[in-house]
């Protein structure tokens, strides 16, 4: 057996402390690793967290867009037209409308067939020539006798029924008014409830007198009625006499001859007489009949 001494004991004890503190330090060791891992994988379980966080995030965004996107309500463009809206019409405004609307195209029709197709139903029986007058030339056609006349530099080609020498024998009664020469428009009137009342020698009749104040003249016209009538829908009622108007009456009427009065023209006839006179009047605005 052997001698348990001091040393011995010493020697023993150092090995147990040793091992111990080898123990303590491996202890510590596996301690600091397994923290150390804890540390790692908590790291990453955060990281992880994180990223999971943000996919469900993204996941909603795109969620939520997408929803936004299909319950969008695409606004309408803000009308800017700043034009106001009628009010619903008045059925007896609307029929008023409608008859002063076809009346004017039928008056515009009758016009232009007057002065278009008119000859080839109603003419004047003088035979085709030539006349001079008054330093004019007047050349027949078929229906009318055609010269040429200058206004402002512009030459134009006039078309009338009648030659000068016709048209001054007829007969004139009065003196016009210089005023009427100022006034403006031009009231080519005829009254529609008169009996006698020539329709289609009237419309021919206006619508010579109307070409030739417009366009070569250069005056401005307005259609009106003597007396109220619904074939005048809205025109004005014009007569003789009225003041500060200047107006060229057309009658059915005999004998052909012309009426003036202050600033008033009356033209009467019967059939193609009516155009006689009508030419005379002309004739004298032209400055060719003096």
């Amino acid at each position: 057996m052997s001698e348990i001494t001091k040393d011995n004991i010493a020697e023993e004890l150092q090995r147990d402390l040793e091992e111990l503190e080898g123990r303590k330090t491996k202890k510590n060791m596996t301690k600091k690793k397994n923290n150390k891992k804890a540390k790692k994988e908590t790291k990453e379980s955060k990281k992880e967290t994180k990223e999971s966080k943000k996919e469900k995030e993204s996941k909603k965004k795109t969620i939520e867009k997408k929803s936004d996107k299909e319950h969008t309500v695409t606004t309408p463009e803000k009308n800017t037209d700043t034009t106001p809206v009628d009010p619903e019409p008045n059925p007896e405004d609307e029929l008023r409308s409608k008859r002063v609307f076809y009346g004017g195209i039928a008056i515009i029709i009758i016009l232009f067939l007057a002065l278009l197709f008119g000859g080839k139903y109603i003419s004047a029986d003088d035979p085709t020539g030539a006349v001079t007058y008054g330093g004019f030339e007047f050349v027949k056609d078929d229906t009318h006798w055609r010269f040429s006349w200058q206004r402002e530099g512009v030459e134009y080609r006039i078309p009338l029924r009648f030659n000068p020498l016709e048209a001054e024998t007829v007969p004139v009664k009065g003196v016009l008014d210089p005023k009427f020469n100022k006034l403006s428009p031009i009231y080519i009137v005829f009254d529609p409830n008169d009996p006698q009342s020539d329709f289609s020698h009237l419309s021919l009749g206006a619508g010579e007198l109307s070409f030739n104040l417009v366009q070569a003249l250069g005056k401005q016209i307005e259609s009106a009625c003597a007396t109220a009538h619904e074939s005048c829908g809205n025109h004005s009622i014009v007569q003789c006499g009225d003041k500060d108007k200047a107006v060229v009456m057309l009658k059915t009427a005999s004998p052909t001859q012309i009426t003036i009065q202050d600033t008033c023209i009356t033209i009467q006839g019967e059939g193609m007489e009516l155009l006689r006179g009508i030419d005379y009047v002309l004739y004298k605005w032209y400055g060719i009949i003096r």
